[in-house]
């Protein structure tokens, strides 16, 4: 996926694009909100204000930990990466995307 094109659409364009995706790693400084959906609820805001131990441990109902290392997010259920974990089960452990 070419962020930098979809950037530059935007600006251009006046346009808002929404990308549906598992993992935000690759979509970090390109998005200007995030819509986090987990356990059946949702939080709003910007990767800063969702994408945190507090948040995200509210949505799922358990303690989450939110790692940040050289410009990725690694989220954390007591010791698993959830945000690659999350689309390898009910899928015969193939990949899912959205």
């Amino acid at each position: 996926m070419a962020i930098g094109v979809v950037r530059k659409a935007c600006r251009e364009r006046g346009i808002t694009v929404l990308f549906s995706a598992h993992e935000l790693n690759q979509l970090l400084g390109t998005l200007d909100r995030v819509l986090y959906l987990g356990n059946g609820q949702a939080a709003l805001g910007t990767v800063e204000q969702v994408v945190t131990a507090p948040v995200l441990s509210a949505l799922y109902g358990t303690d989450i930990q939110v790692l940040r290392a050289d410009g990725h997010i690694f989220v954390m259920s007591r010791g698993h990466d959830m945000e690659h974990a999350d689309h390898l089960h009910d899928h015969g452990g193939h990949e899912h995307h959205h």
